[in-house]
């Protein structure tokens, strides 16, 4: 389900679950393994595990790809359990990559992404004569950050580091400056070597959101993809669960109320053409587009409302009702449900 870049797939990273991890302790096994099914199905092509989620899972998934993220000694003993995991993922600076490479013959087959945190170029000037790359057999390096971007100097980087260490590059762009997304699709589009892009669902942990990421590729950039993203309301709602909490209902792409219209001139655009208003169809994300009537609603807004709900009217009619209704709304403070503006309308 590779995001297809340029014609070179680019693999997609989702970091939620070891974030989850962080702010939640107990986790059931079919939480989690619902979670993951549902992030394969709208287009993540591995999905990243810590310690305390891989200690609620028996067995992981034969048909899902994980990446284990490496955090402590024991989380070596629990990564070697699972021949599934073909990647792992260490922090530079810490000494768990001596141990691992000591322990190396149990992880045979694993690919070692090395994780480094960092907004400036000398960071990575640095890493890049550090001794992690020259003795330990690094096969892609984690670039978590960028949030200070300047798009040449990265790209300079980037070529540098692919072309003096041979090794893929994950960009994980944190979302500071609410340019997470954009990052992630502009620095692959432009330049070759990165491998992995990495992200979060609803950007929890500071990164990239996850279902803009997608939709971003497929809408915007026009990326190949092949994605249900009309699960994506079935994966809010397991996500909400999880954390407990309700995403705003103004959220993009997954928020409940983005395709909720009520100005006059907002209904006639979409009456006509909806794609004068909506970058693609409510259907695609799994949403309903949704007139509501309110004090900003038009002449025609009311009109739309009346067919829709095959409320026979005259047209001479139609000034009084929307006054009734904007008096109506200003007082209760919000639109005017269905059954209301029947009964005004009698």
């Amino acid at each position: 389900m590779a995001v297809l870049i340029n014609k070179k797939p680019c693999l997609i990273i989702d970091r939620t679950l070891t974030e989850l991890s962080k702010i939640k302790k107990q986790f059931t096994e079919e939480e989690v393994l619902i979670f993951c099914r549902l992030l394969k199905k709208i287009g993540v092509d591995l999905i990243e595990i810590n310690g305390k989620i891989m200690k609620k899972i028996a067995v992981l998934a034969p048909d899902i790809e994980f990446i284990m993220q490496l955090e402590s000694e024991d989380d070596l003993e629990l990564y070697s359990l699972q021949e599934s995991v073909k990647f792992c993922v260490l922090t530079v600076g810490e000494n768990l990559l001596k141990e691992f490479k000591q322990k190396k013959n149990k992880f045979k087959d694993c690919k070692i992404i090395l994780e480094c945190k960092g907004n400036t170029i000398d960071q990575f000037e640095e890493l890049i004569e550090d001794k992690y790359f020259k003795f330990n057999n690094i096969n892609y390096l984690r670039i978590q950050g960028l949030s200070r971007y300047m798009a040449a100097h990265w790209q300079t980087l980037i070529q540098k580091i692919t072309k003096k260490l041979d090794i893929g590059i994950d960009i994980c762009p944190e979302n500071e400056y609410c340019l997470a997304t954009s990052i992630a699709l502009d620095l692959p589009g432009t330049i070759t070597g990165i491998s992995f892009i990495s992200a979060s669902f609803n950007g929890i942990g500071g990164y990239a959101p996850l279902e803009e990421l997608l939709m971003a590729a497929k809408v915007i950039k026009g990326y190949e993809i092949s994605a249900d993203f009309s699960l994506l309301q079935s994966l809010k709602r397991k996500f909400e669960d999880l954390v407990g909490e309700t995403i705003a209902n103004d959220k993009p792409v997954i928020g409940k109320n983005i395709f909720k219209y009520e100005s006059g001139i907002h209904a006639d655009g979409i009456e006509k053409n909806s794609m004068t208003y909506e970058p693609y169809q409510p259907e695609m994300v799994g949403l309903e587009r949704k007139l509501v009537i309110g004090k900003h609603s038009g002449k025609k807004a009311v009109i739309c409302k009346l067919k829709e709900l095959k409320i026979t009217y005259d047209e001479k009619d139609i000034p009084e009702i929307l006054n009734k209704i904007k008096k109506m709304s200003i007082i209760l403070k919000r639109e005017i449900s269905d059954h209301e503006l029947a009964n005004l309308c009698h």
